[in-house]
């Protein structure tokens, strides 16, 4: 990979995630991001690893991300840096699935459900279709999040199977009006921008990967 051999003699961070592409009536589903005021990003977020990984992550130089701040909540998340010449070797260690999450139901549970926006009980069984995999690499000074590290992002993108019962549920919410939540159209996420009561509001960049 060309990406790669640039990236050799540099740090790199890294953020893995996994995304979800929820879409009723030509809209998708955004929630308002916790880390970032005033955005809306498609539901998902980072992988975790388990301690189990720890040893593995060393033997990479694997340091603490040093752009959003590390809590209960971003424990062992897999947004870390490492030096470049790393990357083949972090790739394969992540497709071999071990000592990490595997299943993608945790971040759907807690941004949809464990916050209200959906009823848990039309929710107990929830059905994905792996969609696809992207993968960006952000040279230093294109970085908007930190314009002083090149950053390679991999996102796993799936797409929500509502039954016919939860599609109703979903549906519902359109007409809810809530600041915290909004179905958006293809071209407001192609212009990364959207008017929440009267006021606008961002978009984030990887929404963009859901279409």
């Amino acid at each position: 990979m060309i990406i790669l051999r640039c990236l050799l003699k540099k740090e790199v961070r890294l953020s893995i995630s996994y995304l979800f592409s929820i879409k009723i009536d030509g809209r998708y589903l955004l929630v308002q991001g916790n880390r970032i005021n005033k955005q809306f990003q498609p539901v998902g977020g980072v992988v975790k690893y388990y301690d189990e990984a720890k040893s593995t992550l060393k033997k990479m130089n694997a340091k603490d991300d040093n752009c959003m701040p590390i809590d209960q909540d971003s424990e062992n998340d897999l947004r870390i840096r490492i030096p470049g010449w790393k990357l083949r070797y972090f790739l394969k260690w992540f497709y071999s699935r071990e000592d990490r999450e595997v299943t993608v139901e945790r971040e759907f549970r807690e941004e949809l459900l464990e916050s209200g926006i959906l009823p848990k009980e039309y929710f107990r069984i929830l059905k994905f279709r792996y969609l696809r995999t992207s993968m960006f690499y952000k040279p230093k000074r294109v970085s908007k999040l930190n314009p002083k590290s090149h950053e390679f992002l991999l996102a796993e993108v799936y797409e929500f199977l509502p039954t016919d019962e939860q599609e109703i549920a979903l549906r519902s919410t359109m007409t809810n009006g809530k600041d915290h939540y909004k179905w958006c159209s293809e071209s407001e996420i192609e212009s990364e921008g959207v008017e929440i009561n009267s006021q606008s509001a961002k978009i984030s960049e990887n929404s963009l990967w859901i279409l």
